[in-house]
C-alpha cells in the first residue's frame, strides 16, 4: 500500500525485500496501515462491482454517435459558460 504517509508492504515479503527499509519501506499489516474498517470494506465492494459489471469509458465511446441535435446543444451551454466567465459571484468571495 503506497500513500502520503509511506509504503507498507506486507510482513510475507520482508524476507525478500528487507533492503527497502533503509528508503523508508516499512512492512507490517497492510490493512492497519490504511485504517481500514467496516465502513471501508463496503466501499471497496461497492467500487470493485461498479469497476467489474459497468462498462468503462472505452467501451461506451464506441457506441457513442453525436447527432446535430447533441451538438448544437452543448455549443450553446459551451457559449453560455464562456461567456459568463467574467462574472463574479458574490457569494464565493463573502467574507473570504
Amino acid at each position: 500500500m503506497a500513500g502520503l504517509t509511506g509504503v507498507t508492504l506486507p510482513e510475507r515479503l520482508v524476507h525478500h525485500l528487507a533492503p527497502l527499509k533503509q528508503y523508508g519501506v516499512q512492512f507490517g499489516d497492510v490493512l492497519t496501515a490504511v485504517r481500514w474498517n467496516e465502513r471501508a470494506f463496503y466501499y471497496f465492494i461497492v467500487f470493485f462491482l461498479l469497476a467489474v459489471f459497468f462498462k468503462n469509458s472505452g467501451e461506451m465511446i464506441e457506441r457513442l454517435k453525436p447527432t446535430w441535435r447533441a451538438v448544437a446543444f452543448l455549443s450553446a451551454i459551451s457559449l453560455y459558460a464562456i461567456h459568463h466567465l467574467h462574472t463574479a459571484s458574490e457569494f464565493i468571495y463573502f467574507n473570504f
